[in-house]
């Protein structure tokens, strides 16, 4: 058996291993079993400071843990083996004494390779050891689709990014997640129902994996059902409390129904866990604009990056206030958005284009046309507000010529309009016909996609 795994070991090329384990007697096992694969020292870690230490010197090691530290410890070091893609994760060997969900659910969403409940011998040793070999070399296999994945993404290739993942899932490397990250692509794509038929059946086969509880979350979002998507969270929570990024999205539930007490504390206690996670401070400066407090919130937000990165955020949350039923404050976040992409034109013209859709919906029509015409004038080039700017320039100017008195049949001016108003909800990218630099480009696409959220 000894020969088996160090072949298997030796494909995955393991160069040390850091053991971070309390028990004396389950850590001699341990480094006994390494050594039979040529470990022969393996990195001894006395504290979880060490041990996530040792990780960053040492990305290519193996990590064997054990769950005496406390459970905020050591999902701190599970953040620390995460990587880029869901198959970009140190190969980790958690050791436990029970078999309890919690731990299960823990493991399955920090991409845990093997837990090993129980008392641990010899025999164990090796068998987990070579589990660890095999799902760490899937992984690498798997982490180069992802790569491909995300090329396809980025050139919206959908139908290309569905087949290829449709390979790999009908092929010899299984892995959940790969259902996930096909969800993902559905998701994506802007097709809500075929991603939440895959997570559906994933979450009714298993529902621990609270990786797809969270992915069924953004979809019922994205669906405009937000009770829904915060009692499958509030659910998932009772299960793992420690998920920076679940609770992010529970913060961003909240925000969207105006519960921004509960916004806060559910994005402080991400930070707490994760203090890498810039959307929890992006959900923290969004809780203080919507509670009145501007200048703190700004303050905050520069720590998250450029004006442009500021601007977007408040874009984002003047979308909310104005759902939430305040106006002003609202319109205050816009005008500081513009004033803060002054030197930006291109985004600047989204921004305007957003305040011009909010006084359209709320029935004024002239300062809405206003707000299209400064859009054209920073962007010529932005179709979605030039045929916005037509319709209502023609709808005015039929009002103002009596013109919907005389329409047979008692229609309206705006009916007259065959054209109609060009929403952001209409198209998932409104700029496709536009010629400014890639880098102008990403940042415009992001804040104007955000304008399909006034719905």
């Amino acid at each position: 058996m000894a020969n088996d795994v160090e072949s298997d070991t030796q494909a995955n090329q393991i160069a040390n291993a850091i053991v971070f384990v309390a028990d004396e007697e389950s850590r001699t096992v341990i480094e006994a079993a390494l050594g039979t694969i040529g470990v022969k020292a393996p990195i001894i870690a006395g504290d979880e400071a060490v041990c996530i230490e040792e990780m960053q010197k040492n990305p290519d090691s193996w990590v064997i843990v054990d769950m005496a530290s406390g459970m905020e410890s050591l999902v701190r070091i599970l953040i620390a083996a995460q990587g880029s893609s869901a198959f970009d994760v140190t190969p980790l060997l958690l050791l436990s004494p029970d078999a309890g969900y919690k731990t299960l659910c823990l493991a399955i969403e920090y991409n845990v390779s093997k837990v090993m409940m129980g008392k641990l011998n010899h025999v164990d040793a090796q068998n987990c050891l070579k589990a660890l070999s095999i799902i760490g070399a899937g992984n690498k296999k798997l982490d180069k689709v992802m790569k491909e994945l995300i090329g396809l993404r980025k050139s919206s290739q959908w139908k290309d990014a569905i087949s290829l993942l449709d390979g790999e899932m009908a092929g010899s490397l299984k892995n959940s997640a790969l259902f996930i990250e096909q969800a993902e692509n559905y998701f994506l794509s802007g097709d809500f129902d075929g991603a939440a038929k895959i997570m559906e059946d994933m979450i009714a086969k298993n529902p621990n994996d609270l990786r797809a509880v969270h992915m069924m979350s953004r979809i019922l979002m994205a669906q405009k059902k937000v009770p829904e998507a915060i009692e499958m969270l509030n659910e998932a929570e009772k299960k793992n409390q420690y998920s920076a990024s679940r609770l992010i999205a529970l913060g961003d539930c909240y925000l969207q129904m105006g519960k921004y007490r509960q916004a806060r504390g559910k994005f402080t206690t991400a930070l707490g866990l994760d203090a890498t996670k810039t959307e929890a401070t992006q959900g923290l400066m969004q809780t203080e604009l919507l509670t009145g407090n501007m200048d703190e919130a700004l303050q905050m937000g520069r720590s998250l990056g450029s004006n442009t990165d500021i601007a977007k955020i408040l874009n984002m949350t003047a979308i909310i206030a104005i759902h939430n039923n305040k106006i002003e404050d609202g319109l205050k976040m816009y005008e500081q958005s513009i004033t803060l992409l002054s030197a930006y034109p291109v985004l600047g013209a989204r921004v305007w284009f957003n305040l011009g859709l909010n006084h359209n919906r709320s029935g004024d029509a002239k300062r809405a046309l206003s707000c299209f015409e400064t859009a054209c004038e920073l962007d010529p080039a932005f179709a979605g507000a030039a045929q916005n700017r037509r319709v209502l320039g023609k709808r005015l100017a039929a009002v103002e010529e009596g013109s919907a008195a005389n329409t047979k049949g008692g229609h309206t001016a705006a009916e007259a309009t065959k054209e109609t108003i060009y929403d952001a909800a209409d198209d998932d990218d409104l700029t496709s016909d536009d010629s400014h630099s890639d880098s102008d480009q990403e940042s415009a696409d992001d804040i104007e996609g955000d304008a399909s959220l006034f719905k």
